[in-house]
């Protein structure tokens, strides 16, 4: 009997010894999706691949996984894709699913329309099953299963604490959590049902942000039978300017090296306004910008960047993230009408869930005033979750800590986490949101899906080294 348990002991680390590595990813909205795509793309050998999370949805996540029928999409079809090197694929799969991809009009019209949410999040989940199938030596699993901990393991690697049943080791780890959980700031959270009857019986609203949220909360609550008044308040009183009536793909810009942001201010002005006159769409010069706006960003200094968020960053985003003419019209019709006003000002506090009380400075003036509000829901946008218990857990560890601007994970440019023990970390990478303040445009699916190839490459890299990884820090 003893020579048998020998014997089994043998095997069982034999087949150790030979197991392929793995990568445990985080999360799988449209983040942790585009993770696992490109790793299975970029695998040099046999990968074991785990996806960890409760969510349903399956590549949805925040963004696709609870858009309620009809709703669209911000961007043209033609700009997006889950596909590094493949830009406007999902068109392609649109085209494919009705039939048109032989009629160069109707695909041309798919490439340029903007299509339901929910149908982008069908075409995530199909390109993440069809890579599931793709490779036999690259397996792909996923466990319904909260992650709690991340904790370098003694043998090398590390292992993640879940919820349910032993700890999942792995040579590395991605975290793809995105915002996490949403907690509201002020009132309600965007993306909570309200129930049919205090909608109906509520005659005053609030919503605190004036950004793409509130652009789908409002319409929404008036579908549902609201007919209060409903207040919008925002820092600026801004909303989201529109796309141009057709797609602009400008020539590519040339960014000067170190320049400081009043004169990036001056610069994108100029050449707004210099395109109106000529009659050309200002959004084509923004879109100049956004390739470099990663390495423009990292260029700054601290003190930049604390100007652009405390100043810019409410025309910056109005101008970037826009909205389809025909929803942007929708808008500024509802916006027109008595029972709806839009008022630039500061939310002090909330209390009370319903009736709600706000604390308001509105602009221009220096006193707080109480405004009381039946409803008051929260559209001031999505932060990454930085107490949920993933990063609380790195950081406690010094694993991870906060970019300087407070707004995500610091992070290099392919996602690896930055240890205040020892610089970039070999194995652990934070993709997407959660590291939009090393990195700013890192939330938008053309940055993401780039971000998930070049961790994939620096995956392949390391994961293909004598001895894989030791889970130390890279110093």
């Amino acid at each position: 009997m003893a020579d048998r348990r020998d014997a089994l002991a043998r095997a069982r680390g034999l087949v150790a010894r030979h197991a392929p590595p793995r990568v445990a990813i985080l999360g799988c909205g449209f983040t942790g999706a585009a993770a696992a795509i490109a790793l299975v793309e970029a695998a040099r050998g046999p990968l074991a691949i785990t996806i960890v999370d409760r969510d349903r949805s399956r590549g949805g996540g925040l963004a696709f996984g609870r858009a309620p029928a009809g709703e669209l999409l911000k961007v043209r079809a033609r700009d997006l894709s889950i596909l590094s090197g493949r830009p406007g694929d999902f068109a392609g799969w649109m085209a494919c699913l009705t039939g048109a991809e032989t009629d160069p009009a109707e695909r041309a019209a798919i490439a340029d329309g903007f299509a339901p949410r929910a149908l982008f999040a069908n075409y995530v989940r199909r390109r993440l099953d069809e890579a599931a199938a793709a490779r036999d030596e690259v397996s792909l699993e996923r466990l319904e299963r909260e992650a709690l901990d991340i904790a370098p393991a003694p043998g090398g690697g590390y292992a993640v604490a879940l919820d349910q049943g032993p700890a999942l080791q792995a040579q590395a780890v991605i975290l793809a959590t995105g915002y996490d959980a949403p907690r509201p700031r002020f009132g309600r959270c965007p993306h909570a049902p309200i129930p049919a009857q205090a909608l109906a019986r509520a005659r005053r609203v609030a919503l605190v942000g004036s950004g793409l949220t509130m652009v789908d909360v409002l319409p929404r609550l008036r579908a549902e039978g609201c007919e209060a008044e409903v207040t919008v308040i925002s820092r600026r009183g801004l909303v989201p300017r529109p796309h141009a009536e057709t797609a602009v793909r400008p020539p590519a810009l040339q960014v000067p090296a170190g320049a400081r942001l009043a004169e990036l201010v001056r610069d994108l002005r100029a050449a707004c306004g210099r395109a109106e006159a000529e009659g050309r769409p200002w959004q084509g010069e923004v879109n100049r910008l956004r390739p470099h706006a990663q390495a423009i960003w990292q260029a700054l200094s601290e003190a930049d960047r604390a100007r652009f968020l405390r100043h810019l960053r409410p025309f910056w985003d109005a101008h970037r993230h826009r909205l389809p003419p025909a929803q942007h019209a929708r808008l500024a019709a509802e916006l027109a009408r008595p029972r709806t006003r839009l008022r630039p000002g500061r939310v002090l506090e909330a209390v009370g869930e319903a009736p709600c009380r706000l604390r308001v400075v509105w602009r221009g003036a220096r006193t707080p005033e109480t405004l009381g509000v039946d409803i008051a829901i929260d559209c001031s946008g999505h932060r990454p979750e930085l107490a949920a218990p993933l990063p609380a857990s790195l950081a406690a560890q010094g694993l991870a800590a906060p970019d300087p601007s407070g707004l995500g994970l610091r992070v290099a440019a392919d996602g690896r986490l930055w240890s205040p023990r020892g610089g970039d970390l070999s194995g652990l990478f934070a993709l997407g949101p959660l590291g939009q303040g090393s990195l700013f445009e890192i939330t938008a699916v053309p940055e993401i899906v780039r971000q998930a190839a070049q961790a994939a490459a620096t995956l392949g890299d390391l994961l293909a080294m004598p001895g894989r990884m030791t889970g130390r820090a890279a110093v």
